[in-house]
């Protein structure tokens, strides 16, 4: 895992190289072995790039970035795992291509001359999770590509003559690359749902690059395209349990398997949870000895299920790691977790928790269950989001003063309430959607900014509105925006903060086309029975994964400092 950062222009700056080492210095954290600087100058252009390496796959210092081909007319920094690249390396060996590490990186420079600059036929073999720049000498351009579900980050900033680039915003305003003037916008969605709204960032100057979509700057002009689109359901559904089921197995073996591929110590997260004990399982039928991570809370017994992590563990023959933690340990190191994240979040403390443990017990690389309640039916939202369509639809025969009215009488009464989010919502499943995931209201927003105020929505959420099962919509949402937009920007953030590498096996593409083409009445069954009979283990029930008991925590050891 690394982090990646560069600037191209029609012609340099004196200062970029500059920038670009001190960006990069920003980025340590996310490669602390080793870093490398790279200047690249074509006929129409002139570019700098950096990477900071975290060494997982090939530790040797040949391996470093940045990578490049045999002539040295492709660079690539990359950032993230392709898993099937020993499949795409010997096909590329097979072809005549040299290469001269044993990373998944080069097979990207060699992959891409393969296909002879076609991005997208590059793009769709590549199975894993990624964000790149690659820069072409001969057709004088840069690439930038993000992976399928926006698992690995990448942030953009336009310049006057060129662009830059980055795996966090933070290094791109900390280098001079970006400004850092407020984006109105992002915090309007920030206290809408607590987190920055798709494309958008804190700063204006800077936007994200959005999941399966790629960008190409040439002759001083960009463009962004989507190179693939969430399919939430497939032509062909297997409304077999048994043959579902299976699928679904084989799916998860293979991909569990390639994603215990490193040259680094490995382990998994371990609540007690269906995800994670599926994933778990997965692991040590795969390897047969693996570690486990988990955290306690010893002053809030109500909290703890570390007593059912540690049972999983233990008939899995586990080495199993429990990390206590308490509410004065975490007052000690809050400002600590600030600094670990790259934007504002509400979230993230109890994934940052877990990754120092990891990190603290030696693992360099650790496995999570991030996807099974998006994919399985886990989360509250798929109860309530049918519940608050429905309820809407009787709601919109109001008057819509009346309801303006209504919805500001509710919020007095309760700032943020269930009520005040249902009257002012948007019509439609996505307004449902967002009344069931918001924290207050647009009329709410504009009240504490004292404006009114745009709803920014980039992310392309028209197949989901489309879709008619009640469950596979709401799926379609959570794996659209709050997947991309929350769970997965704040992971790579604080893992990172630990330089520590997080894989998602739930979320690999093979295992997508096998959940979209299960029957929903199967996918979405009761306490995840379809994921937990796929991966051969006891139903959990409901479960919390690494909830911390922050309510309990905010009224004590964290009261004054709040």
């Amino acid at each position: 895992m690394c982090g990646i950062i560069g600037v191209i222009r029609t012609q340099l700056d004196r200062d970029d190289r500059a920038r670009i080492a001190r960006g990069l210095r920003a980025l340590r954290h996310r490669g602390p072995d080793s870093y490398g600087i790279a200047t690249v100058t074509g006929k129409s252009f002139e570019g700098v790039v950096g990477q900071s390496r975290l060494r997982i796959i090939d530790l040797r210092s040949e391996a470093d970035p940045p990578i490049v081909n045999e002539d040295g007319s492709v660079l690539v920094v990359y950032n993230g795992e392709v898993y099937n690249f020993r499949e795409l390396r010997s096909k590329l060996a097979g072809a005549g291509h040299k290469f001269t590490t044993t990373t998944d990186t080069e097979v990207l420079v060699h992959g891409y001359e393969e296909c002879s600059g076609d991005t997208r036929q590059l793009l769709r073999s590549l199975r894993g999770m990624f964000a790149f720049g690659l820069i072409d000498k001969r057709r004088e351009r840069l690439l930038l590509a993000r992976d399928r579900l926006g698992i690995k980050p990448l942030y953009i900033s336009q310049l006057s003559n060129g662009l830059a680039f980055s795996s966090e915003v933070r290094a791109l305003v900390t280098s001079g690359l970006a400004e850092s003037g407020l984006c109105s916008e992002a915090l309007a969605g920030y206290l809408g749902f607590g987190v920055m709204p798709a494309n958008l960032t804190l700063f204006r100057n800077v936007r994200a690059l959005m999941p399966g979509h790629d960008a190409e700057w040439a002759g001083g002009e960009l463009r962004i395209e989507q190179w693939w689109k969430l399919a939430p359901v497939s032509g062909f559904d297997l409304g077999d349990e048994e043959d579902a089921i299976g699928l679904l197995r084989a799916a998860l073996h293979d991909s569990v398997h390639r994603h215990l591929v490193s040259d680094r110590p490995i382990g998994v997260f371990l609540s007690s949870g269906t995800d994670s004990g599926a994933l778990a399982k997965l692991a040590s039928d795969a390897s047969g000895d693996i570690h486990t991570v988990t955290v306690a809370f010893p002053d809030e017994p109500d909290f703890c299920e570390s007593t059912a992590a540690r049972s999983v563990a233990d008939d899995l023959h586990a080495t199993h790691l429990e990390v206590p933690v308490t509410g004065e340990e975490l007052a000690s190191n809050l400002d600590s977790f600030l600094r670990s994240t790259d934007q504002p979040s509400v979230d993230a403390i109890n994934t940052w928790l877990v990754c120092r443990a990891a990190k603290a017990s030696g693992l360099v690389v650790a496995l999570s269950g991030i996807g099974g309640d998006e994919l399985f039916g886990g989360y509250p939202s798929f109860r309530y989001a049918p519940k608050v369509r429905r309820l809407r639809r009787w709601i919109s025969m109001i008057p819509r003063a009346v309801r303006h009215r209504l919805a500001k009488q509710a919020s007095a009464l309760s700032p943020g309430g269930r009520l005040v989010r249902i009257l002012d919502a948007e019509e439609g499943f996505e307004g449902a959607y967002s009344a069931v995931r918001r924290l207050f209201s647009p009329l709410e927003v504009s009240t504490i900014l004292k404006r009114s105020h745009a709803t920014a929505v980039v992310a392309n959420t028209s197949t989901c509105n489309q879709l008619q099962d009640r469950k596979l919509a709401v799926s379609c949402f959570e794996l659209s925006e709050y997947l991309p937009n929350q769970l997965l920007r704040d992971t790579d953030s604080v893992s990172m903060a630990h330089s520590l590498e997080v894989r998602v096996p739930l979320l690999d593409d093979v295992v997508l086309r096998a959940v979209a083409a299960v029957d929903p009445n199967l996918r979405f069954q009761t306490d995840k029975r379809f994921l937990a009979d796929a991966a051969g283990i006891e139903r959990t029930g409901r479960k919390r994964p690494f909830v911390v008991p922050l309510s309990r925590w905010l009224h004590g050891p964290l009261r004054d400092r709040f």
